[in-house]
């Protein structure tokens, strides 16, 4: 379907980016699910080819360019088409976390004005149903899977992946991707500061292919390298990473729930992996013995026995082996973790993200890091120390602020000398070699959702 319409022509806005990838690795897998015993593989021609079938339905039903979209769902190759869908024609994805009560998500979709919301299966589209009878905005709700309300209706009913999409439709889809701009609102992302309330990062597509852009310069990422989507797609930086990869044709293997994490991830054997701090966590609690033993005999310099080798051993494997770069996001690891899994042969090199700066502003890489820090900043971006020795961040990749909420991005962002600084609320210091250190967490700013996240390579 790609070959008659309309060429990429410009890498700023991330519609652009996927429909460049499809003419170019449209034969290779994009997703990849475990269904029983074996793998349930779609290329990339075959994601587009879906998307448009979803993004000419999205149309169909009014949704407009700048219009806002729930995906409150968990992990599925239907989550990453409907993404590529709303990017397509224009419109700005809001990731839910599955897992959010139904409060949660009225709230949030009431704030960004939805109008329509996807949720997974039955339980989750419940929930959006619900939350739908309290906002105003949000008219329809569609599942990927099935559904208990009769006024929610399957993806498949939605857009029948079983038909050709009408050609008039295919123009007013191709007509809406011709009229894509970098300053295109890419997605409302929710967090909340230190007083709690929910705001809505406005992420542009131009902030997005900048992040791209500078993950290209820190990491060298091949069509050939594969990773496993532990995270929620909901996570900035679990989505961020997914469509990094996307722009290299890589193929991501998506954890579908919580509980098939370990699973998958051993099944799986990519070599990049993205996992929040408790994946790592709970591989070390199931190998505090002789693990634990072989990481003291290392420090003190005494040869390991046979126990300790196969204990680290398991180690790389429930992580699917060696890896070329392990990332942990959404929290601090513990020291004791970080050293055993440099033992095992996996290095932690920790780095620090937030939402507002679309995940990434600093880390460490294979051939630049330092322990203690989160390593220096990524390339495009600056750092500098303001009042209280808080980091300041400036970048292209800086949100453009919190959605209706001038106050809040008045207080998040400052502008000094025509330069827009994004305030971290994390204090630190910067040694002469540029490398970042995180010291500590200003707590009289209600801004900012930053977490220190870790790419690490093996």
């Amino acid at each position: 379907m790609t070959a008659n319409r309309p060429p990429a022509t410009a890498h700023n806005h991330v519609a652009h980016m996927f429909r460049a990838t499809v003419q170019r690795y449209g034969a290779r897998p994009a997703t990849r699910v475990r269904e029983g015993k074996s793998w349930r593989t779609t290329s990339y021609q075959q994601l587009d080819d879906r998307a448009m079938q979803i993004a000419c339905a999205l149309i169909h039903a009014g949704v407009d360019r700048g219009d806002r979209v729930v995906i409150c769902a968990h992990n599925s190759t239907e989550w990453v088409a409907a993404d590529v869908a709303l990017l397509a024609i224009g419109a700005a994805t809001v990731p839910i976390d599955p897992s959010s009560p139904v409060d949660e998500i009225a709230t949030k979709a009431a704030d960004c004005g939805a109008v329509l919301a996807f949720g997974g299966d039955a339980e989750e589209s419940a929930k959006l149903f619900e939350a739908s009878r309290r906002v105003a905005s949000l008219r329809r709700v569609i599942s990927f899977t099935d559904s208990h309300q009769e006024s929610v209706a399957k993806l498949e009913h939605f857009a029948p992946s079983d038909q050709e999409s009408a050609p008039e439709m295919v123009a007013r889809v191709d007509k809406r991707f011709v009229q894509a701009s970098p300053d295109d609102l890419f997605s409302v992302v929710y967090t909340s500061g230190v007083d709690g309330r929910a705001k809505g990062v406005m992420i542009s597509h131009r902030a997005m292919t900048s992040q791209l852009d500078a993950l290209d310069k820190a990491f060298h990422i091949v069509t050939d390298d594969s990773s496993v989507c532990v995270l929620s797609l909901a996570n900035v930086f679990e989505r961020a990473w997914s469509i990094y990869l996307w722009s290299h044709g890589c193929l991501n293997t998506l954890v579908t729930s919580a509980s098939e994490q370990v699973d998958v991830v051993a099944a799986a054997k990519a070599n990049l992996l993205v996992a929040a701090p408790s994946f790592f966590e709970t591989i070390t609690a199931e190998h505090t013995g002789a693990a634990s033993s072989a990481v003291k005999n290392l420090l003190a310099r005494i040869p390991l026995n046979i126990a300790h080798r196969v204990a680290l051993r398991s180690i790389r494997t429930a992580v699917g082996g060696r890896k070329k770069l392990l990332v942990s996001a959404g929290g601090k690891l513990s020291p004791d973790t970080q050293k055993l899994f440099a033992a095992a042969g996996v290095k932690i090199l920790p780095g620090l993200g937030m939402a507002e700066a679309l995940s990434l502003i600093s880390c460490n890489t294979p051939h630049a890091h330092r322990a203690g820090s989160v390593g220096k900043v990524l390339p495009g971006g600056q750092v500098r120390l303001g009042e209280d020795e808080e980091i300041l961040y400036s970048g292209p990749n800086v949100m453009d602020g919190y959605w209706q909420d001038p106050d809040a991005t008045s207080k998040a962002l400052i502008v000094e000398d025509g330069t827009t600084w994004l305030r971290t609320g994390d204090t630190g210091s910067i040694d002469a070699d540029g490398y970042l250190f995180v010291t500590g967490r200003l707590q009289d700013i209600p801004v900012t959702g930053a977490r220190r996240v870790a790419p690490q390579p093996a």
